[in-house]
């Protein structure tokens, strides 16, 4: 049985987590990482850059470039590369066009920079988030891949390093596998006071509003807002002999604070730990003190993924995430129509109140050839617009590799099957239009069969097979070559248009679809005249489904 396609998208992010944090080799980890983004997005050209006295220096390049260093300057964010600033102008020569920063330990590090996507012009949400996911948890893999090689294995004691060690691995898993912030901050809790042997801890955090509030208290005595305030001042971790203002000293030693160690997701703070004296009455170690500031940190990330994936799951309660859904399914069709010789190529689609998986599009193969297609997949939200963001970028690449079309349906098959659930598939109409031979060849996936008109006559495009998802292999698609003659046209659509229904719960059906086909006399308006009779039988109605036509006429 198949996985929830989330899960699959978030088990391959944990897979490379646990990956990058088995590994000590800091090229490894960069080198991974970049591997990733370039393959997940497209891209083929990247490069990483170390920051060294004042200078951006290349250590890993992809594609081809003469720069091998820059001049040093300010990022903190993932944003396209400044063409107005002299150092990062230079990346342009190389067709770069994205910077991601990286900090370990609270620093700038590390530069990547990304071309242009291979499959899409400009980077959407989804990809971003996706690579600010990937930049984080590389961050947290430094991070402790430095720490460890920092690490004098000679001057400690090997039996309590080796545990701390593979504690660290260990956990670092286990907080990128829960997805609720009431488990994320109760394994922090467990390890910090099972490894310390405290019974003494408290854990602030900042929420999106820059408020901050208590998050977990262990001690007997409530944190006042002078001692908070001066936890997420500090830099680095602080233990209560060293600090200097006597007053927040005093306060601290009275409530049997050790130390409070500030939390950075991404060079800004985000909480801080308050840690108890030990039972034991023994200091606390370097690799103590190591082994709490890592799982801070880590717990801190876990923690801002977490909110990150709430945000996609949740769709209902944040109208971010359903802005970022219609942008997908805004950006997947295209912008216009088109003129070529006799024919005119041209489509709709107004989405419904909830984002779905409808999408249309007309793809350019060579000089006289065009991959004509519509499809849509099952349910609604950000899942199925999400999947057929990614059956779009995958065609588009299948289109332009010149397969014949029986093996582009195959491989989209296939990438469906394996990208999504056992309740998850496209239907999906596609074709192959030669405007010099006058042909359309097309194989119908289990979609509404698209209609052709052709002297009063109405011809059912319905020769191919199941649709999409269903299984694996080599499904035995049967596809029909046309003869397109004069004032042919064809009409695709999804059942948004035959399904909507009216008040009386009736449905709109195929026979006022071909009516109203027939009745026109006018191919350029035949989409609006569709949409116009929709919206006036289903009037008093709310839309249900997306409405999505492609017309292709013969002139």
């Amino acid at each position: 049985m198949k996985q929830e396609s989330i899960s699959i998208n978030l088990s391959s992010i944990l897979n490379l987590s646990a990956k990058l944090n088995d590994n000590v080799d800091v090229n490894l980890i960069l080198n991974s990482t970049l591997l990733s983004m370039m393959g997940k997005l497209g891209i083929s050209r990247a490069a990483v850059f170390k920051n060294k006295n004042q200078k951006f220096e290349i250590i890993i390049q992809k594609g081809k470039c003469e720069i091998k260093e820059v001049d040093f300057f300010e990022i903190d964010e993932f944003r396209e590369i400044n063409i107005y600033n002299d150092s990062e102008n230079s990346l342009v020569k190389c067709d770069y066009k994205y910077i991601i920063p990286i900090n370990v330990m609270g620093k700038l590090d590390y530069l990547f920079v990304l071309g242009k996507s291979l499959v899409n012009k400009e980077l959407d949400q989804s990809e971003i988030e996706y690579i600010n996911l990937l930049t984080n948890i590389a961050s947290i893999s430094l991070q402790n891949a430095e720490n460890f090689q920092d690490l004098d294995i000679q001057k400690q004691k090997a039996e309590r390093k080796n545990i701390l060690l593979e504690n660290l691995f260990q956990n670092a898993r286990y907080f990128f596998s829960y997805f609720q912030s009431e488990d994320i901050i109760n394994l922090l809790s467990y390890n910090l006071m099972g490894q310390l042997l405290i019974n003494k801890l408290a854990l602030v955090l900042i929420d999106d509003d820059g408020e901050t509030f208590i998050a977990k208290n262990k001690f007997n005595v409530e944190l006042n807002q002078k001692i908070i305030d001066y936890s997420i001042s500090i830099k680095n971790l602080q233990q209560v002999d060293e600090i200097e203002n006597l007053n927040i000293k005093s306060i601290l030693k009275e409530m049997d604070v050790n130390l409070i160690s500030p939390l950075y997701f991404k060079n800004k703070i985000r909480g801080a730990i308050f840690v108890g004296n030990s039972m034991s009455k023994k200091e606390l170690s370097d690799e103590d003190l190591l082994f709490i500031d890592y799982l801070g940190n880590t717990a801190i990330a876990a923690l801002e993924n977490e909110r990150l994936f709430q945000e996609e799951l949740k769709k209902k309660q944040l109208e971010s995430e359903l802005n970022l859904a219609l942008d997908i399914q805004k950006g997947l069709f295209p912008s216009e129509a088109i003129e070529i010789d006799n024919y005119s190529i041209y489509g709709r689609s107004i989405p419904s109140k909830q984002v779905g998986g409808d999408y249309y599009d007309h793809i350019q193969i060579d000089e006289y050839r065009y991959f004509i297609l519509i499809a849509d997949v099952s349910g609604k939200g950000m899942p199925a617009a999400m999947i057929m963001a990614n059956l779009q970028a995958a065609l588009r690449v299948l289109v332009k590799l010149g397969l014949p079309l029986f093996d582009i349906i195959i491989n989209l098959n296939h990438i469906v099957y394996s990208n999504t659930s056992q309740d998850k598939f496209v239907t999906f109409f596609g074709g192959i239009l030669d405007t010099k031979k006058n042909t359309f060849e097309y194989i119908n996936a289990g979609h509404n069969p698209p209609y052709l008109f052709r002297d009063g006559k109405v011809i059912n495009l319905d020769k191919g097979g199941l649709f999409l998802g269903l299984m694996d292999g080599g499904f035995p698609y049967e596809s029909e070559e046309i003869k397109l003659e004069d004032n042919d046209f064809i009409i695709l659509y999804t059942d948004g248009i035959t399904e909507a229904m009216n008040i009386k719960n009736e449905e709109f059906g195929d026979d006022n679809l071909i009516d109203i086909c027939q009745k026109n006399t006018s191919r350029l308006n035949l989409l609006d005249d569709i949409i116009e009779k929709v919206k006036l039988f289903s009037y008093g109605s709310s839309q249900y489904d997306d409405i999505t036509m492609l017309a292709l006429v013969r002139k």
